[in-house]
């Protein structure tokens, strides 16, 4: 198809992109529509068809749906959960 090693090779990043872009699209939406999350301190990035999810969640359970959330998108056939889990902890002053 292409005589130019150099335009190959572009087209391919532009096709690699492009699909990381629709895998990212599909990975926001379905993190969004799970009701057990709140992804205000966790993103996720691409590589190829890898998704990476960094950050923090409150819950064992949240890391866990944050994962099981995007099981279902065929495009992707690794997901790293890389959440740590920043567990609240109250403490009571016994001083007062």
């Amino acid at each position: 198809m292409y005589r130019n090693p150099a335009k190959q090779r572009e087209h391919q990043t532009k096709k690699v992109n492009n699909m990381e872009s629709a895998i990212s699209t599909r990975v926001s939406s379905a993190l969004r529509k799970n009701p057990y999350l709140d992804h205000s301190n966790f993103t996720h990035e691409i590589h190829g068809s890898r998704v990476v999810l960094k950050g923090s969640v409150p819950s064992f359970f949240e890391k866990q749906m944050a994962q099981e959330s995007l099981r279902p998108i065929e495009e992707i056939c690794e997901i790293v959960n890389e959440l740590e889990v920043m567990i609240r902890t109250y403490c009571v002053d016994e001083t007062q």
